[in-house]
């Protein structure tokens, strides 16, 4: 049993789905240029961050370097000293 199609339901009812498809393909195209906005922006702060560990990272060596060395200075100050003390007591048992 053959039933009748009403062209101009189809019709509309294509026209519905054109109009729909645009508005999704609108909104596709506004999500894409978001994505790549906020991309962009992660990258740009990605950027200024590297920037920023740059000048903190040299600061860290120099305090890191300042300390080993003022520890190693020590050390060898302590060790000179207690040499001179060894070097005293044997020369007066002698």
């Amino acid at each position: 049993m053959a039933e009748s199609v009403d062209l101009t339901l189809l019709a509309r009812l294509a026209q519905d789905n054109l109009v729909e498809i645009k508005a999704a393909r609108r909104e596709i195209a506004d999500i894409r240029t978001l994505a790549l906005q906020t991309a962009d922006h992660v990258r740009k702060m990605e950027q200024r961050l590297d920037a920023r560990m740059v000048g903190v990272r040299d600061d860290l060596e120099l305090l890191l370097k300042s300390e080993l060395m003022g520890s190693l200075a020590h050390s060898e100050t302590r060790m000179e000293n207690l040499l001179h003390e060894r070097l005293a007591t044997i020369e007066k048992a002698d």
